[in-house]
């Protein structure tokens, strides 16, 4: 089961598998930074980030970030995918 939520530091993010961001003008360091970082941080295997203004995706784990124009389907580490 994946489960998608958007960005709150209060929320419990422990029982997510992965988590996506749309990077909102004037929060592009939250949303590209500080909130994959957190996630990480906190167990989830996963965060996509997309940018609608470049229409870039990044893909967030813990082993690398990746880079891609949407649009784009992604394999994330629970066996599920996703399309940005």
């Amino acid at each position: 089961m994946v489960a998608i939520h958007s960005y709150n530091l209060s929320m419990d993010v422990t029982q997510l598998m992965a988590a996506d961001e749309v990077v909102s003008k004037g929060y592009e360091r939250k949303d590209l930074e500080i909130a994959p970082n957190f996630y990480l941080a906190n167990g989830v295997k996963d965060v996509i980030v997309y940018n609608p203004r470049t229409q870039e995706v990044r893909h967030f784990n813990r082993a690398s970030t990746k880079i891609y124009t949407s649009p784009v389907k992604i394999a994330l580490e629970c066996g599920c995918s996703c399309e940005v």
